[in-house]
């Protein structure tokens, strides 16, 4: 066995897990092994980063006090090591799962024939399966296992009508864990891109689940709100265009956030805000403000606190719906606090285009043009943003002779990018075609800026209208000044 292993376990711990650990080596119950202790001693004064290269050869001979050891007594130490740790590991789980602890003392009990703490803890049990925030995805295991344990006690002191009500739960709590993961599942297939794509196939297939949860909606709705929670999900995506489902789910969202566990918490959050970004790049400009909603839900729920991870799409989108609003300091916040959770190999280029994105909204447009020129792009979106800001920022600065070779460049990028909706393309190439436009009147002195105008007022919301608009009214200000 390689000696490195306990090194890979020990690395992923959190510092509160550490700490724990400690104290875990600590106790004589578990270890008594002094060289163990001084092996975890020497580990905490690392950080992770170092330990992840450190020769773990020489670490063990020095928490054991010798400059050299036989490979078997290394490999001994090692595995004592290891040992312990998945003992912690195995211990702070059970300790963390309310249900799963649950079910060991009833177990013990059974065994133990101590039939009135067996039916305590089970009262105790009822409260915590009624309690929403505590159906994880183990949730519904561990309620099946715990109904199968107090079926065996009812079978075994003979309590015919309470072995025929857990009969019951047992054949409940499957059927919740298959619609559960059935949801689960489809909508884990549906996100994992960007599309919202849904296959004939998934549809078939999670039909039959919707037909399940609409015959008792009531019982779910209120009783089973996780699993509600996904199925309006899932049903959004297979319904795109009924945006009444949005707003059901939105809604419900809203006022049952509290009632949802951390997963579906996150899975519903993250995943209503990626969608309202999916159709406003999908030209549903109305989704927005929604996107803004849904974003006020997150910070109130911490959501960004609770990921490990934060997606490219997602970042920017938090960062563009913020200033939307006019929340620069939000903004800024997010990104210095949130960009470690960035994928680390286009963490940089986000970092970047982030920054020039907040420097545009401030009129810092020398910082915009260093940040976008060292950006590189990840995917299409990314570099139509790119482009588009470049091509904003030196209409700004007045430096048009730059603005026509990015006019040029993103018109033939249009072109030959199949990943795009025709949506898309229409919008971003209004954007540009009205911004050559704006720019041969901004050289001209405003000549003809209210037939522009006359245009713009009459065009349907598009990519970056807004800013056109804004800055065709500060042109007809000047010629009617002047």
């Amino acid at each position: 066995m390689s000696t490195r292993n306990f090194i890979t376990i020990y690395t992923s711990l959190s510092k509160q897990e550490k700490y724990a650990f400690t104290k875990f080596v600590k106790s004589p119950y578990f270890n008594e092994n002094n060289v163990i202790m001084r092996l975890n001693f020497l580990l905490s004064e690392y950080p992770a980063d170092f330990l992840k290269n450190i020769n773990t050869d020489e670490l063990i001979c020095k928490a054991h006090g010798k400059e050299s050891l036989t490979e078997e007594m290394k490999r001994r130490i090692s595995s004592d090591f290891n040992k312990l740790l998945k003992k912690f590991l195995l211990i702070n789980e059970i300790g963390s799962n309310n249900l799963q602890e649950s079910y060991y003392l009833l177990k013990s009990y059974r065994k133990r024939f101590l039939d009135n703490l067996f039916q305590s803890e089970t009262n105790k049990i009822e409260v915590l399966l009624s309690d929403s925030k505590q159906k994880s995805r183990e949730y519904y295991n561990d309620r099946i296992r715990i109904k199968l344990e107090e079926l065996l006690f009812s079978y075994t002191r003979g309590n015919k009508k309470y072995l025929e009500k857990t009969a019951e739960d047992i054949e409940l709590s499957y059927r919740l864990i298959n619609i559960s993961l059935s949801l689960i599942t489809f909508i884990s297939s549906v996100t994992s891109g960007t599309n919202f794509n849904v296959s004939k196939n998934n549809v078939s297939k999670i039909s039959a689940i919707f037909q399940l949860i609409e015959a008792n909606r009531e019982y779910y709705k209120s009783h089973e709100p996780n699993i509600y929670a996904n199925y309006l999900l899932a049903k959004l995506f297979v319904s795109q265009d009924d945006n009444s489902i949005f707003l059901n789910l939105q809604s419900y969202a809203a006022e049952n956030f509290e009632s949802f566990n951390d997963t579906v918490n996150l899975t519903i959050l993250v995943t209503l805000f990626k969608y309202c970004i999916y159709k406003f790049n999908e030209d549903e400009f109305s989704y927005l403000n929604n996107a803004g909603a849904v974003l006020d839900l997150m910070k109130e729920n911490k959501t960004f606190e609770k990921v490990n991870e934060i997606q490219s799409d997602v970042f920017l989108s938090v960062i563009l719906v913020a200033l939307d609003r006019n929340q620069i300091d939000y903004a800024n916040y997010f990104l210095e606090n949130f960009y470690i959770k960035l994928n680390p190999f286009t963490k940089n280029d986000i970092v970047m285009l982030s920054k020039a994105i907040i420097y545009f909204k401030e009129n810092q447009f020398d910082k915009v043009i260093k940040y976008l020129t060292r950006c590189k792009a990840h995917d299409a979106h990314h570099y139509i943003l790119i482009k588009s800001i470049l091509f904003e920022t030196y209409f700004e600065l007045n430096e048009f002779r730059y603005i026509y070779p990015i006019y040029d460049s993103l018109k033939h990028f249009l072109k030959r990018r199949d990943e795009l909706s025709q949506k898309n393309i229409i919008s971003v190439n209004k954007l540009l075609d009205y911004g050559i436009k704006l720019s041969r009147i901004k050289q001209n002195d405003g000549k003809n800026i209210d037939k522009l105008l006359f245009a713009l007022e009459n065009e349907q919301y598009f990519f970056h209208k807004n800013w056109l608009m804004e800055k065709s009214y500060e042109i007809l200000k000047l010629v009617e000044t002047e």
